[in-house]
């Protein structure tokens, strides 16, 4: 079956499912925060010097913080370049082997950064 979300006959690298499965681990105080990252930064550099406040004030690790928040930022991308539907983005979580919490947990966070996907 094709992803919607990654073009025909394109695949998801591994990368990007160690990537979200990271942050569904993550405990939803720190999810909101990557969330609430997004949805207020000016840039999305996750290598910049300093880490941003918001995420230097978290419990996250800063290996955390780049690893959870590059697989959401990717994912955002994706979503908006390919002009889908959150269904469909679903739906391609669902292929790529996620669980119903994990798309539950991912859905919600997309669902909170569907305003600014444009910018991410």
């Amino acid at each position: 079956m094709e992803y919607k979300i990654f073009g025909a006959a394109l695949e998801p690298s591994g990368n990007l499912r160690d990537d979200l499965a990271a942050f569904c681990r993550l405990d939803e105080e720190q999810r909101s925060t990557i969330v609430n990252w997004l949805l207020s930064a000016d840039t999305y550099d996750l290598y910049a010097p300093q880490l941003p406040p918001i995420i230097a004030a978290s419990s996250l690790l800063p290996e955390q913080f780049r690893q959870t928040a590059s697989g959401i930022r990717f994912l955002v991308s994706l979503w908006h370049g390919r002009g889908l539907q959150l269904q469909d983005v679903e739906r391609d979580l669902l292929l790529l082997g996620c669980d119903a919490n994990q798309v539950n947990i991912l859905s919600a966070a997309l669902h909170a950064l569907s305003g600014i996907k444009e910018r991410v």
